[in-house]
């Protein structure tokens, strides 16, 4: 499949908005950027869908393992990681490293990871959610086209999404209500699927609308996102927006493929994307300990300093494991030649 420059492009731009989504500049910016950074995790499902798809069906059941396997493995070590770095935390600085472990192991926490994709009290990585899910989302793709049963799944979309704009009404909710597999990830990856084995019906439809109309929709998906700071449903009506502003921007990028502004930023969003997704709150957590350590916290340009800094630090890390990666991978291939 050729590659889509302007997916890729979206791709960087993406990874950084839920930096800042979730590390936010104080005050209404940092509001209006959470806000603006929901369409973010919406888009890399449709987009994980998208490529699930293989006209053979031979070939998709010899792909899709590799695929699972693939984010397996990346889970694993990103659990790894943040365990790690917390382990020392808790036996060298905050000194209740027992009562950690009690927690982490205990079953009403496992159920929590392995059930709703939880890792907030154990890892404090709540992001990760994204990888069982995309995980979970996989299988049920798998079994979906074993058993011909993937209709079921296009019939779902549309009842997942308007529970995931509802769910704000139900006693004691709390975020994970919507970033779950079934509301957060299920229907805009199989969204994402549905576009790819329905492409050329949708380019038909999609060809009727200007790249400018593409935009226009674009921005008031994003305005209508930003209508939640003026009023305070009680129900979730205002992702709506993000919805809408992450369906736009992938059937843009689908319509101009070639089209992008800055190779700089599509190569972030080919080669280090996932790095940034995945590893931004470790390296949040990292500085705030060396700028706590040097009691710098309360000055008053820390708070903007901070989110400055966090994405800056984030690419360089990315940029420095992709190299060391490769380096390690060259060794082998070597190695292996001899």
């Amino acid at each position: 499949m050729k590659r889509n420059r302007c997916l890729n492009f979206f791709k960087g731009i993406a990874c950084f908005g839920i930096v800042l989504a979730h590390e936010k500049f104080p005050g209404t910016l940092g509001i209006i950027m959470w806000n603006l950074a929901h369409w973010v995790v919406l888009f890399f499902y449709i987009i994980s869908g998208y490529y699930a798809y293989y006209p053979d069906k031979e070939i998709f059941f010899k792909k899709l393992p590799s695929k699972i396997i693939h984010i397996l493995k990346i889970t694993i070590f990103a659990i790894l990681i943040y365990f790690c770095f917390l382990l020392v935390n808790h036996i060298f600085i905050d000194c209740d490293v027992t009562e950690w472990l009690k927690n982490v192991f205990s079953l009403k926490t496992i159920f929590d990871v392995i059930i709703m994709n939880d890792f907030e009290g154990t890892i404090k990585a709540s992001h990760l959610w994204y990888l069982p899910s995309l995980i979970y989302c996989y299988l049920l793709l798998y079994l979906a086209v074993k058993h011909n049963k993937i209709k079921i799944f296009y019939v779902m979309i549309p009842i997942f999404i308007i529970l995931r704009i509802l769910v704000p009404y139900l006693p004691g909710y709390t975020w994970h209500y919507q970033q779950n597999v079934l509301l957060g990830a299920m229907p805009y990856f199989f969204i994402g699927y549905y576009y790819a084995s329905h492409k050329q019906q949708i380019d038909k439809l999609t060809d009727k609308l200007s790249n400018k109309q593409i935009i226009l929709i674009i921005i008031m998906g994003f305005l209508l996102r930003l209508f939640d700071l003026l009023v305070k449903p009680t129900v979730d009506i205002f992702e709506i927006g993000a919805i809408i502003s992450a369906i736009a921007i992938f059937t843009f990028a689908q319509k101009n493929p070639d089209v992008y502004i800055s190779k700089f930023i599509e190569n972030i969003g080919i080669k280090y994307s996932l790095f940034i997704y995945v590893m931004h709150i470790l390296v949040a957590m990292i500085i705030k300990k060396i700028f706590e350590i040097l009691s710098l916290t309360n000055y008053y340009w820390y708070p903007y300093l901070f989110p400055t800094l966090l994405p800056i630090i984030t690419l360089i890390l990315a940029i420095s494991w992709d190299k060391f990666y490769n380096r390690i991978k060259n060794i082998k291939v070597q190695k292996l030649s001899y």
